[in-house]
């Protein structure tokens, strides 16, 4: 049973909820547009994506490594730490090298699959809330059995060699592309 005067309520797959109780109804929430420094998605509007890219290439902030590029939601907008390891790895580039030295057609059509494939997983998701409203199975087996499917997927997040970027974070790579950094790995 809900509290009276709840207005919002999250059930999470432990079964535990948030709920947002309100009696006064002094509470009040916030409904923002997408930030408008964040680029198309390169999933859902992969062409737009596309042509962002190709059109700032010039720009000096691409002369920086792809695995720190990766990272600017400027351009690769939705992709996290984790993506950015998978993305290099699986594409098999040297992480190190500038963005403008990676970036072609093949390399963002990789990067937009990399993405959905991780989506499949459940990956960029919150995995402890279970959405009402989702016709999808809702048994703690089947959260854990997509949370064990990312984690078979993953080859290089949290795997391997690592460093801490100029950014402060931690990213892993495949280890024969150790030689190319410019600093000692921490």
């Amino acid at each position: 049973d809900l509290p009276k005067h709840s207005h919002v309520r999250f059930v999470f797959s432990d079964r535990t909820e948030l709920v947002f109780v309100d009696v006064r109804r002094f509470g009040k929430g916030d409904y923002r547009g997408w930030a408008p420094h964040r680029g198309p998605d390169p999933y859902d509007e992969f062409e737009v994506f596309k042509n962002n890219i190709y059109i700032n290439m010039q720009k000096k902030i691409l002369s920086k490594p792809i695995s720190e590029i990766l990272m600017n939601q400027n351009y690769f907008n939705g992709v996290g730490n984790y993506l950015r390891a998978e993305i290099c790895g699986k594409f098999d580039c040297n992480p190190f090298l500038s963005a403008r030295e990676i970036i072609d057609d093949e390399f963002l059509s990789h990067t937009s699959e990399i993405m959905h494939q991780s989506y499949l997983c459940s990956g960029g998701s919150l995995h402890q809330w279970q959405n009402p409203f989702s016709s999808l199975e809702k048994s703690e087996e089947y959260y854990l059995k997509k949370t064990r499917s990312l984690q078979e997927w993953l080859e290089f997040y949290g795997k391997g060699e690592s460093i801490v970027d100029r950014t402060g974070r931690r990213f892993w790579f495949n280890n024969k592309w150790r030689e190319f950094l410019d600093r000692p790995l921490t």
